[in-house]
């Protein structure tokens, strides 16, 4: 492997061990994480509460969504109600709240949009679950759009040529959604790359598309290990339903 890409697996590892949180969670809290995660890849929304009550077993469903959000695994919106119940609005690496980074997952014929946290997410989905996935993101710097689109581990296209990726080093502040992820960046290329860390290189790292799709699913594959075909394209259940209307262009 890359040395620069296995450093940083270890660094993110250490900073964010989402892994090794879940791995000391009960059978059904783990059962949970990986539905709300499958179900906000294919299908753009988290699951209903009837499958979220269904894959928590016994565990009371609040209370289970509120562990999760602890070890930092989903994060819930604002209480819905006076009982305080929360809904899901995003487990990494994706969200159905808007970032700079629209993804187009191929889970049907129509693809719904949903959003990747950051830009090593945004890459780290269609190796990890074998499928193909379109990124429309911009440079941090410049707001340039850009495009990358993905078939599993193969980079298809990438637009510009020149398109990298930034990541500003920090500890998290509460969820890393809202602290860690917003610096893990699209560059349009080696010149945004060096206005945007300064010079600051033991703080930030600069990747290629291909290493930061290696970084990513490095670091979730790990964390998200298994098969994924409960909502891939031909099955049965959930993922033969309509498509949802998640259908607008997000940008």
């Amino acid at each position: 492997m890359n040395p620069l890409v296995q450093s940083s697996i270890a660094r993110l590892e250490q900073l964010l061990p989402l892994g090794e949180r879940r791995a000391r969670m009960p059978a059904p809290l783990g059962a949970m994480h990986r539905r709300i995660v499958e179900a906000l890849v294919w299908h753009g929304l988290p699951p209903s509460r009837t499958e979220l009550e269904k894959a928590a077993g016994a565990l009371d469903v609040d209370d289970a969504l509120q562990a999760l959000s602890a070890a930092d695994l989903v994060v819930l919106g604002p209480p819905r109600d006076e009982g305080g119940s929360r809904s899901v609005v995003g487990a990494y690496p994706v969200t159905t709240q808007r970032t700079p980074h629209a993804l187009r997952v191929r889970a049907r014929c129509e693809a719904p949009w949903v959003w990747a946290m950051c830009a090593i997410d945004a890459l780290a989905v269609a190796p990890v679950f074998e499928t193909e996935v379109q990124v429309d993101s911009r440079c941090r710097i410049s707001g340039m759009p850009v495009r990358v689109r993905q078939q599993g581990e193969r980079v298809v296209e990438v637009q510009p040529a020149t398109l990298c990726v930034g990541v500003r080093w920090q500890a998290p502040i509460g969820h890393a959604a809202h602290s860690l992820c917003m610096e893990m960046v699209f560059l349009l290329d080696a010149d945004a790359a060096r206005q945007w860390h300064a010079g600051a290189l033991d703080r930030h790292d600069v990747y290629s598309v291909d290493e930061a799709m290696r970084f990513g699913a490095g670091f979730f594959r790990p964390l998200l290990a298994g098969p994924w075909c409960s909502s891939a394209p031909g099955a049965t259940g959930r993922g033969a339903q309509e498509p949802r209307s998640r259908l607008h262009n997000p940008m």
